[in-house]
């Protein structure tokens, strides 16, 4: 599976003084079938790219391996989850876990 973000976009609020927003579409894309998924992120964060995997894991499953280019969002999902991994995995955390 294939991710990528396109835009920016620009979106107008449901209020009236507010000026128009940013906003980006993330891109799913599946290899294999060639199909694609739309998701509206609302900026380039690593928290947004985590919470939309989140989402797209949800309704899709766990996809067994995910590519994308090298944009500092990506690289610090990837690190954020390298890290809770490495957390779960350690002899010290099982330990208190199933003490």
């Amino acid at each position: 599976m294939g991710v990528d973000y396109c835009g920016p976009f620009y979106f107008e609020p449901d209020t009236r003084k507010k000026d128009s927003q940013k906003c980006y579409v993330r891109v799913f894309i599946w290899f294999t079938t060639k199909a694609v998924e739309l998701e509206l992120v609302k900026d380039l964060s690593t928290g947004s790219s985590l919470d939309a995997l989140k989402r797209f894991k949800a309704t899709r499953g766990i996809p067994s391996c995910i590519w994308s280019e090298k944009a500092t969002n990506f690289v610090g999902a990837k690190n954020e989850l390298k890290d809770i991994r490495d957390l779960l995995l350690s002899e010290n955390h099982r330990n208190q876990v199933y003490a």
